[in-house]
């Protein structure tokens, strides 16, 4: 009997702790409390010597309540992603239209969550450290950083979509550029990338996990290929990050731990 009252009360806890969880995060990301905060997925854009050690870019994405968000489009969605034209229903390919309905429907749904994944923060890596005893590290140089304007939750759900908008023209000038800076003179330099590398990492970890996790497996990369003598790998890193684990930062062992576990039925 005494078993079945622990085993109660333990849920218990834990759907309480779950739904106050939700209500801490709305909270100021500058509050000096150990509740959860959203401090564990935006530290790359308040500390510098969280790095990549290869020329690339990190993208930070962070969930957030849409009412407590500016620029939110009535769709829910911003227009750059929308449904897929539907084909004429006299169509006689009968399995993509059903395929393409069967899509639509799903991102309407997906879409219509009180919550929102919005960019806050897009950082670019090109600058080697000169190994200064103040400059061990890649700076970020930031496209985008909602946290050097606002100073509260206050974020614009538009502006991050628009500054990845600009991301992309800037890969572009970027790879355009360093491309032909070798063409004109290849015997005087090395070839600009031999890979681009994409790292969608975020289960259950937070951004400093995921940044140290994606120099590691460059690391070992560039380890097998010196050992085969080979030293042409030289990756152009794209990382995003983005909030994964419940309860991360918390100082009680048991909402934590039950936190974690039953964050697994949600994912």
């Amino acid at each position: 009997m005494r078993k079945h009252i622990f085993v109660s009360v333990l849920f218990s806890i834990s759907i309480i702790t779950g739904c106050t969880g939700n209500k801490m995060q709305t909270r100021n990301i500058y509050e000096n409390t150990k509740i959860q905060t959203y401090l564990a997925y935006s530290d790359l854009a308040r500390i510098s010597h969280l790095s990549l050690k290869n020329d690339g870019y990190l993208i930070g994405i962070e969930k957030r309540e849409r009412e407590s968000l500016g620029g939110i489009p009535q769709r829910h969605y911003p227009d750059r992603f929308s449904l897929i034209p539907e084909l004429d229903e006299n169509s006689e390919n009968s399995q993509i239209k059903e395929a393409i309905q069967k899509r639509n429907k799903n991102f309407v749904k997906y879409t219509k969550y009180c919550t929102a994944m919005l960019i806050t923060h897009i950082a670019r890596y090109f600058e080697e450290p000169d190994n200064s005893p103040f400059n061990t590290h890649r700076k970020p140089y930031f496209l985008y950083n909602a946290y050097d304007v606002y100073k509260n939750d206050n974020l614009n759900y538009e502006d991050g979509y628009e500054a990845l908008e600009r991301l992309k023209e800037r890969l572009v000038s970027d790879l355009t550029e360093k491309v032909q800076a070798w063409r004109k003179e290849p015997e005087k330099q090395e070839r600009p990338y031999s890979h681009i590398i994409v790292f969608p990492m975020g289960w259950n970890n937070n951004q400093q996990e995921s940044i140290y996790r994606y120099n590691t497996i460059l690391d070992n990369i560039k380890e097998v290929a010196r050992k085969e003598q080979n030293d042409c790998f030289k990756p152009l890193v794209i990382g995003f990050t983005w909030p994964s684990v419940w309860f991360g930062i918390e100082n009680s062992w048991l909402k934590k731990n039950t936190s974690f576990l039953f964050s697994y039925f949600t994912k």
